[in-house]
């Protein structure tokens, strides 16, 4: 019997541990679509969950659900030089302070974000246990799983292989584990029924992963219906990559180290690829309709013509070559990609009669779309670090837009209505308070307003909504971005302040390929993750300038011009005004950490907050200690109550209850009457006298029919709960006593 009980507890021990390894097996694909941070943290919280599961009492769920939580955000999320000891007291302060905020109306952060995301998990984990024990609910919940994780592999780039794998076995080994339960409670001999079950079931797994892995897969025959969304463009999470669709910006994005370009070239280059002019409020558009002025057709091997009209000039530059091979069909070249600025293609594989076309609006060439494997080749006019030079420019930022021509004034100065106007506010309050009189002052104090009191990450990236401006939301909401959020700003504000700006996306430099020595150029391989979009303003003395404001990225130049012109080098930072005091605030948002009503109000209410939440915390350990410690004496006080309204009922009751013991004390499975009790009456300490009146007082009671009498109810009572507390007073488990029984007579 004590085999049989070590056996249910380790299968009960396995069933928790394969609910808690499905469950994970969702982690992977869901950090890769950039839903989740640290997945192997919750690991942690599954195996408190699984503890849990395996005591498989209700209040070992609730209690293993709260230690999961605050040790979890405890342990991960403790300030800076705080030991554990200091934030287990010191936490629930911050997460009042956390919850009122939210309360507020000023969103969730973590650790109470955090905190929130591992109790709901438990109650997953809670659901998926309960469902495993269930055949219907089981599949529906697998169904359910296997679609959402092929879903997810036939519309991103993630692709969760392992995943569906790992959730069918787990499916078939549960399915294995009820059936189990269902053939060893009929068969005769238990101790054998595990191993002639399982060794079929182990061996059926085994073969369905040979099988899984060595099969010829066959690539999809179905089109992506997804296509558009999940190429980037439209809103929740995206895949990294250029595309050309940028109409609707917003949304996370997931990483993608695929290889679309490899670029020979002296020095490294933002690889320029389209630039437009129209911000619509959610996204940018090209400006439109071009006319025939507008564009302009022009031969390869010749120089581009007017390429000072739309670019930059009056600055050193470098002139040199680039070859470009395309490494993937996904990227679009439609618009040719190169260095900033195209002076001549001097090849180009697909023109027709070698033409192609050039936009003087927005400086995009378009040009037949190339394809895997196809080489071009550009002479390039790169920019020698420029910055130091429009220092110097003494153009007041108030006259740029009167000093610019009439065709950049109507295509590059645009804003739509719907702007809030708190863009401009904030745009004229960090340009005022950097003391910025310039056109290069204001862009540099913006650049470093932005860098200062934003933050780059590519997760957690809300998409504005119906009636949200892109930009507006990410400087006075969300404030967390990537490229697009920083050059959309820095664009956007500079245009409310008179300056023209152009929206530019393409590619980063790439990394360096070190191993490539079959020229005497610089190779550098550009994958999908190197996408990135900055932004072109223009400067009456020297034209269309570039600038990065996305921090940790700088715009590379070619070397200095006492460098010589065979090193690469990157470009001279741009210098930047004295840094302001105090960082420029939200114009209308009130700081109410400075004193008055509300920083009162808020205080008065974290205090409160902090004492409710300790008096909540200790009541309720308090009443589960009280459960824990008296729920016996609880129970005995309660049956000793019920006696005296209903014994007959009671009794059952306490019958009831006796079983039970008796069966867990020694794994009883038969059904003994309650003459066949003398064996375990006698090993509790009931005396044969006592036990001989009570089996006689039940069985008149039970069988005779007739009305319960006074006597009667006080001997079935006392003698049932004596023999109820003295066998959970005994806390060692007895062998079974079942051969030793001799039947009362």
């Amino acid at each position: 019997m004590r085999r049989f009980r070590h056996t249910k507890t380790i299968e009960r021990t396995v069933h928790a541990l394969l609910c808690a390894l499905w469950l994970e097996s969702f982690f992977g694909p869901v950090a890769n679509l950039g839903l989740l941070n640290g997945p192997k943290t919750f690991l942690f919280p599954l195996l408190v969950f699984v503890v849990a599961a395996i005591v498989n009492r209700w209040w070992a769920h609730v209690l293993g659900a709260l230690i999961a939580c605050y040790g979890y955000v405890v342990y991960f999320w403790r300030p800076d030089g705080d030991s554990l000891g200091f934030s287990l007291i010191h936490m629930p302060a911050m997460l009042v302070r956390q919850a009122v905020a939210a309360i507020s109306g000023g969103g969730l952060q973590d650790p109470l974000q955090t905190g929130l995301f591992v109790c709901s998990l438990a109650v997953v984990f809670w659901l998926v246990t309960y469902a495993s024990h269930r055949l219907r609910l089981w599949m529906f919940y697998n169904v359910l799983a296997l679609v959402v994780l092929g879903a997810i592999d036939g519309n991103t780039n993630v692709q969760p292989n392992v995943a569906l794998v790992v959730v069918s076995m787990i499916f078939l080994a549960i399915l294995g584990l009820n059936q189990l339960r269902r053939v060893r409670a009929f068969a005769a001999d238990k101790s054998r029924v595990g191993i002639r079950f399982y060794t079929p079931v182990l061996g059926l797994l085994a073969l369905c992963l040979l099988v899984g892995f060595t099969t010829p897969k066959s690539p999809a025959v179905w089109p992506n219906p997804f296509h558009r969304t999940a190429s980037g463009g439209g809103t929740g999470v995206q895949t990294i990559g250029y595309q050309l669709d940028n109409s609707h910006l917003g949304g996370s994005f997931v990483t993608n180290n695929t290889p679309v370009l490899g670029v020979e070239s002296p020095y490294p280059t933002y690889i320029r690829g389209q630039t437009l002019t129209d911000y619509t409020g959610k996204g940018w558009v090209s400006y439109a309709p071009l006319t025939d002025v507008q564009m302009a057709e022009q031969t390869v091997g010749h120089k581009i013509s007017g390429v000072e009209g739309y670019t930059f000039h009056d600055l050193p530059t470098v002139s040199f070559d680039e070859t470009i091979t395309v490494e993937s069909d996904s990227v679009d070249t439609s618009d040719l990609f190169g260095g900033y600025r195209i002076d001549n293609v001097l090849w180009l594989p697909g023109a027709y009669n070698g033409a192609f076309s050039v936009d003087y609006v927005q400086g995009n060439i378009h040009a037949p779309k190339l394809h895997k494997g196809q080489i071009y080749q550009i002479k390039v006019e790169e920019l020698r670090a420029p910055y130091e030079e429009l220092e110097k420019d003494t153009t007041p930022v108030v006259r740029v837009a009167s000093q610019a021509p009439k065709n950049i004034q109507d295509a590059d100065l645009e804003l739509p209505t719907s702007l809030p106007a708190d863009v401009k506010a904030l745009a004229q309050q960090v340009v005022a308070q950097a003391g910025a009189k310039t056109e290069y002052g204001a862009v540099s104090a913006l650049i470093e307003y932005l860098q200062d009191n934003y933050t780059y990450q590519t997760s957690g990236v809300p998409v504005p909504g119906p009636h949200q401006d892109y930009v507006a939301q990410f400087l006075f909401q969300s404030k967390v971005g990537y490229c697009n959020n920083f050059s959309s700003a820095l664009a956007v504000m500079l245009r409310t302040l008179g300056v023209p700006t152009r929206w530019v996306t393409g590619y980063a430099a790439g990394t360096p390929d070190y191993g490539n020595t079959s020229t005497n150029l610089n190779s550098y391989t550009i994958t999908n993750d190197d996408a990135h979009s900055w932004v072109e303003v223009y400067f009456p003395a020297y034209g269309w300038i570039p600038f990065d404001p996305t921090p940790n990225f700088q715009m590379p130049f070619a070397a200095p011009k006492d460098a010589g012109s065979t090193t690469p080098d990157s470009s001279t930072p741009a210098p930047t005004p004295a840094k302001p005091q105090t960082p420029p605030q939200h114009p209308e948002q009130p700081d109410v950490q400075q004193g008055g009503q509300g920083g009162n109000w808020l205080h008065i209410a974290v205090v409160v907050g902090r004492v409710a939440l300790w008096v909540a915390v200790g009541a309720v350990v308090a009443a589960a200690v009280v459960m824990m410690v008296w729920r016996r004496r609880m129970l005995y006080a309660r049956l000793e109550r019920q006696w005296g309204r209903d014994p007959l009922r009671t009794f059952a009751r306490v019958y009831a209850l006796l079983l039970r013991a008796l069966r867990r004390k020694y794994q009883l499975k038969q059904s003994l009457t309650v003459r066949e009790l003398w064996s375990f009456a006698a090993r509790a300490g009931i005396a044969q006298e006592e036990y001989q009146n009570w089996v006689q007082t039940v069985e008149r009671v039970l069988y005779g029919g007739g009305e319960i009498s006074g006597s009667d109810a006080a001997t079935m009572q006392q003698t049932s709960m004596k023999w109820l507390r003295l066998l959970y007073q005994s806390k060692s488990r007895h062998k079974s006593p079942i051969d030793d029984i001799e039947p009362h007579r």
